[in-house]
């Protein structure tokens, strides 16, 4: 009984002694607290030690946690800063001339890029909204009423077409050089044009809320530097001729009747907004223009080719007798003349009936010469035209299916009023309900949009809890990125990488903390183990 009493003391103090030690700072245990008994010392300082342990464990998880953040976000910012666009890296810079062709040509830039490198570029060029002066109109009041209407728009394309037919007529009845000095009909037609241009010109003007916004739309200032050149060549040459006379001096000059003729032929730029309404000749048009840098180089190779050729013939000329063949190439521009315009581009059958006079060698030089420029070179430019027009074309039927998708989209917005908290922004619930729309369903399916697949991707759009919103914009860009025809690129590799390297950062953020709790789970049993074993002392007595 005696025995069993002082086991209970034991095991009491020992309990005290547990208790203290995990309220105390370890520092302050590490030596014997007075009035203690020098048994229960040797304990104390055990059990500190054991805390300190602990405690220097938790900071060592803590180091390790921060560490794994240090290195993760490391790794992501070096695949950053070393991986660009075309998925060479930049942290030790290569001479260009060390480089392979492969690797020069992309460096330089590719004459004749590839298919997907010359979609992203058109498609970042079609991406780009034009600056729409309507969207600034006033939405009150009679010059506004009269820009916004169809009519007007109809009413103006045709006075430029009827203004680019009468130009036609001008140029070929009215001989007079000054307008004063035409007939009646001439300067009736050139003052009635003016007027109508310049009405037209001030009604979009006087719709504008904001004066300062026509500054913006290219194509008013287009049209106002017309205007502005009209009423030069028209009321300008008047008033001069008014007050000078009938004998004006300065209209003698040719240099100032050339100018005049230059500003008269400036109005045929006018035709660029019928073009503007006709799809068909703006995708030639933007076809042409991506295609610039391709037609410079093949013209340039072929400029070489036949420099080189006229210097070969104008020597083999020299050595033939046949005056035929001589006056061709008698000196390096009649050289250069004939190859160009008998050789490349005209019919060829009376050119090489006299070449072939002048020899074997002669005709055999001048057929290489045709096969490399005639044949080789212009079908390569007309390969390259129409290349880039077929790829332009792709291209900007896309923008038009992706337009279409995007005004459906605002249209059942408003009329089915989702956004109706006013934010113009998208929620989860508000895609929901746009996605179960057939009309909606149908317009993604068109564009290459896996409408089933959408719905799995919702949380990656809006958060796992669905608390996020998007812009219309930031919307519309997250769906297109879904598409089937979509190609993979170096860019994409890399997001894919940044998000399996955060990825594991939360999970060995979860398994510290799960580390973490078992370790006090631990602790906790072994108290409940002791406060059990005191228990059962406590009965035995």
């Amino acid at each position: 009984m005696k025995r069993l009493q002082q086991r209970r003391k034991s095991s009491t103090s020992q309990m005290g002694d547990l208790e203290h030690a995990l309220q105390v700072s370890p520092t302050a245990g590490m030596g014997a607290r007075p009035g203690t008994p020098g048994s229960n010392n040797n304990h104390f300082v055990d059990i500190t030690e054991q805390t300190l342990e602990l405690r220097q464990k938790r900071e060592q998880q803590k180091k390790d946690l921060q560490g794994l953040k240090n290195w993760n976000s490391k790794r992501v910012t070096r695949l950053r800063s070393n991986t660009d666009v075309s998925g060479s890296t930049a942290a030790t810079k290569i001479p260009l001339q060390d480089l392979p062709l492969d690797q020069q040509v992309e460096k330089e830039g590719k004459v004749f890029g590839s298919p997907e490198a010359l979609k992203d570029e058109v498609r970042r060029a079609l991406q780009k909204e034009d600056f729409s002066v309507a969207r600034h109109y006033k939405t009150r009041g009679c010059a506004q009423k009269i820009a916004r209407s169809q009519a007007f728009e109809i009413a103006t394309l045709i006075l430029i077409g009827a203004n680019c037919l009468w130009m036609s007529v001008d140029a070929d009845l009215n001989d007079e050089a000054l307008l004063p000095q035409a007939l009646p009909i001439f300067q009736v037609a050139e003052n009635l044009f003016c007027v109508l241009f310049s009405f037209e010109l001030l009604i979009r003007f006087l719709a504008l809320k904001h004066k300062r916004k026509c500054l913006r739309d290219m194509w008013f200032m287009f049209d106002a530097l017309l205007v502005a050149l009209m009423i030069v060549e028209t009321w300008g040459v008047y008033v001069v001729y008014f007050i000078n006379g009938t004998s004006v001096g300065i209209f003698q000059n040719a240099t100032i009747l050339r100018i005049l003729r230059i500003l008269r032929l400036l109005r045929t730029a006018r035709m660029a907004k019928i073009l503007r309404t006709m799809p068909e000749l703006m995708l030639l048009i933007k076809g042409i223009v991506v295609a610039t840098r391709s037609v410079f180089f093949t013209l340039a190779l072929l400029a070489i080719i036949i420099y080189v050729f006229a210097i070969i013939f104008m020597q083999l000329a020299r050595d033939t007798p046949l005056p035929k063949i001589q006056p061709y190439f008698a000196r390096f521009e009649d050289s250069m003349r004939t190859l160009l315009f008998e050789a490349v581009l005209p019919d060829l059958n009376g050119f090489m009936s006299d070449i072939m006079t002048g020899g074997v060698v002669f005709a055999s030089v001048m057929m290489i010469f045709i096969l490399l420029g005639s044949v080789t070179m212009m079908n390569m430019l007309v390969g390259v035209l129409v290349e880039v027009i077929k790829t332009v074309s792709e291209i900007e039927r896309e923008q038009l299916e992706v337009s279409f998708v995007k005004k459906i989209f605002s249209d059942m917005i408003t009329k089915m009023n989702l956004d109706a908290d006013g934010d113009n922004r998208i929620s989860k619930d508000e895609f929901d309900t746009l996605l179960s729309k057939p009309e909606a369903a149908k317009a993604l399916l068109n564009i290459g949009v896996d409408v089933v697949g959408l719905v799995d991707y919702r949380e990656v759009l809006f958060g796992k809890e669905g608390d996020m919103e998007l812009s219309f914009a930031e919307f519309m860009e997250a769906i297109l990125e879904l598409r089937g025809t979509n190609s993979a690129k170096v860019k994409d590799i890399v997001d894919l990488r940044k998000f399996v390297a955060q990825e594991t950062g939360a999970i060995y953020e979860l398994v510290a903390v799960a580390t973490h709790q078992a370790d006090g789970s631990s602790r906790s049993s072994s108290r409940a183990t002791s406060l059990a074993a005191e228990a059962r002392i406590q009965d035995e007595c």
